[in-house]
């Protein structure tokens, strides 16, 4: 109460009008006057703490039930909610956002599905960038002066993050190019 006082009054220069300071100096009058009538062991604090005990139920009067049955409460999701991850399929020719360790400074890591057995792919690797057009990598062939190959290396499936087709002008689609944005934050 006398955190209040002190503030109000230390603000009286904003008030525009008397009557607003003279209400506020009546009701700190009433509430000292009525402060000082209660007994000093019985603060206002007591008083509503006194009042919630009786209030308040006894604890030892209520069941509690809990079921076993009951369905989990569902996580509260703040700002925009996320479609649930759903495990990439690896259907054959589809293209790939991939995330292998060994290539953790290249990102995005993006190649088509050449084959699918098992836990393993087959993946020819692409290069572009988030905004150019995506074209399949070659590579030198060792001993072989000047020739190039495909470059296609076997993966494990646990490293696709998401599977899609380019657009028609090869370019990777808006959701692909968010999870690159978003992936490793």
């Amino acid at each position: 109460m006398e955190r209040l006082e002190r503030d109000v009054r230390g603000s009286y220069r904003y008030f525009t009008k008397n009557e607003d300071k003279q209400w506020w100096e009546n009701f700190f009058a009433e509430v000292n006057e009525e402060y000082d009538s209660d007994d000093e062991d019985d603060g206002i604090a007591e008083q509503l703490l006194d009042k919630k005990r009786q209030n308040s139920p006894n604890t030892e009067d209520l069941e509690v039930h809990i079921s076993d049955t009951e369905d989990p409460i569902p996580p509260v999701v703040i700002g925009k909610r996320r479609k649930e991850a759903v495990p990439p399929c690896t259907i054959v020719g589809m293209m790939a956002l991939m995330d292998v360790p060994r290539y953790a400074g290249e990102w995005p890591q993006i190649g088509q599905i050449i084959s699918h057995e098992g836990d393993e792919v087959d993946i020819h690797w692409y290069g572009g960038s988030k905004t150019s057009p995506w074209k399949p990598c070659k590579r030198s062939v060792p001993g072989e002066r000047g020739r190039r190959t495909d470059w296609v290396e076997k993966c494990l499936t646990s490293h696709i993050v998401s599977t899609f087709k380019l657009t028609g002008s090869g370019n990777i689609p808006r959701h692909i190019k968010d999870i690159v944005e978003n992936y490793h934050d």
